[in-house]
């Protein structure tokens, strides 16, 4: 729903791994910027992992960057606007990139580098599902294309 936000819980992961072969989630000192692209789609229910996990044949356009810092466990984003948020967990504010494309998939994209320790590497990343779909919700259910 375009009116709520998105919840976003940025998690950075080492490449070394537990014993179990689970990655090590560790803290950083970073900054970075996550972009976040539009593909006008109608949306469907029905859709699957492939859909949601590719690019597919979408067409991908810009609608906002945001920059942060993260420094151990304060965390400050800043919209293209010059709004800026610093609570945790991160509420990706709609109204902020909403009325650039309005209804549609959305991907979240991440660059980052370590500002701390000895690979200060840019890295990438992206959200757990790499297309979401936001819209109106009228009744429980998306509003066609508003």
């Amino acid at each position: 729903d375009k009116d709520e936000g998105v919840i976003i819980n940025l998690q950075f992961l080492s490449e070394n791994v537990t014993q179990a072969g689970e990655p090590v989630t560790v803290i950083p000192w970073a900054t970075g910027k996550i972009t976040l692209y539009h593909s006008e789609e109608v949306f469907e229910s029905g859709n699957g992992e492939d859909y949601w996990n590719t690019d597919g044949s979408r067409d991908l356009v810009s609608v906002e960057i945001i920059d942060f810092v993260h420094s151990g466990d304060k965390m400050t984003f800043t919209y293209d606007s010059g709004a800026v948020d610093n609570t945790l967990p991160f509420i990706l504010d709609t109204s902020e990139f909403y009325g650039v494309e309005g209804s549609g998939d959305y991907a979240m994209i991440i660059e980052f580098s370590n500002d701390l320790g000895s690979d200060t590497s840019s890295k990438s990343g992206q959200s757990f599902w790499k297309w979401f779909h936001i819209c109106e919700v009228k009744n429980s259910e998306c509003d066609g294309n508003k």
